[in-house]
C-alpha cells in the first residue's frame, strides 16, 4: 500500500492543495471551483496527510513538506474570509485552517524522528508558535471555544515535542514560551469551553513546563522570576486532588 502511494504520488497530490487561496487558475481548465468548494477540499486534504505522511516519512524531504506546511501556517495566522462547511467554529477567519494544519505538524512530529524535528526548528517554527500562542492565550482570555482549545493544545504538544531531549530548542522556547506558559496556567477553569475543557489545557501547558522548562536553567531560573512556582501552586489551590498530581510532579 506504501509502494503504491509513493509510485502514484498521492501525497504530492494532497500537498498540492496546501498553498494560500485563493489559488492560482490553471490554463486549460475550463472548470472553476468556488471558493469555498477549494476550501474543503483543502481540509479534506490535510485531514488525510495527518494520517498519510507519518507512515512515508522520507516523502517529507523529497517534497519539502516542512517548507510548504510553515508557509501555509504563515498564512493561516493572518485573518481573512472563509466560507467552509468542514472547517465548523471557523467562520470569518482562517480558524480551520490553522486548527487542521497544526494537527497535521502534530501528528509528524510525534513520529519522533529528529531528522523531521530539526528540519522545523531550523525553519522557525518553534518562535513562530510560542508568539501565536501568546498572542491568542493574552486575546481568549475571557473565554476560549473548542476551536481555540484545539489550536492551543496541539501547539502546545509541538513544543513539547521538539523541546523535550534538547536544550538548545528550550533555550529557543524562551522568554516569551514562558510567558505564554503562565498565561495559560492562570486561565481560570470556566472560561475553557464552559470548564468543559480545562483538564485538557491544564495537562498540555503543564507537560510543556517539563518538556520546555525543565532541564534548561536559564528557563527554569525566568520561570520561576516571573511567578510561575506560584501559579503551579494556585493550581494545587484550586484544583481537585485527581489533578493535583499532575502538578505535584513538577
Amino acid at each position: 500500500m506504501n509502494e503504491l502511494m509513493i509510485d502514484s504520488r498521492v501525497l504530492l497530490a494532497f500537498l498540492s492543495y496546501i498553498e494560500p487561496l485563493p489559488r492560482k487558475a490553471q490554463p486549460g481548465n475550463n472548470f472553476e471551483w468556488s471558493l469555498a468548494q477549494i476550501e474543503e477540499l483543502q481540509l479534506h486534504a490535510i485531514a488525510a496527510l495527518s494520517i498519510l505522511l507519518p507512515r512515508s516519512l522520507n516523502e517529507y524531504f523529497e517534497y519539502h513538506v516542512g517548507t510548504r506546511l510553515l508557509l501555509f501556517y504563515e498564512w493561516t495566522i493572518n485573518d481573512v474570509k472563509e466560507i467552509v462547511f468542514f472547517g465548523k467554529g471557523g467562520r470569518n477567519n482562517k480558524r480551520s485552517q490553522l486548527r487542521y494544519v497544526l494537527r497535521l505538524f502534530r501528528s509528524i512530529v510525534s513520529t519522533r524522528d529528529e531528522r523531521i524535528q530539526l528540519d522545523l526548528s531550523d525553519q522557525g517554527i518553534i518562535p513562530s508558535i510560542t508568539g501565536y500562542l501568546r498572542r491568542i492565550s493574552q486575546q481568549k482570555s475571557i473565554h476560549m471555544d473548542y476551536v481555540d482549545l484545539d489550536v492551543i493544545c496541539d501547539g502546545l504538544f509541538i513544543l513539547s515535542c521538539l523541546c523535550e531531549l534538547d536544550v538548545h530548542r528550550k533555550e529557543i522556547f524562551g522568554s516569551e514560551g514562558i510567558e505564554m506558559l503562565i498565561q495559560l496556567l492562570v486561565v481560570e477553569s470556566a472560561y475553557v469551553c464552559g470548564g468543559l475543557g480545562y483538564h485538557r489545557l491544564l495537562v498540555a501547558a503543564i507537560d510543556c513546563v517539563w518538556c520546555c522548562v525543565v532541564g534548561s536553567v536559564i528557563n527554569e531560573d525566568e520561570f520561576i522570576q516571573k511567578q510561575g512556582i506560584f501559579a503551579l501552586l494556585d493550581l494545587i489551590a484550586t484544583n481537585p486532588k485527581s489533578l493535583q498530581n499532575i502538578v505535584l510532579g513538577l
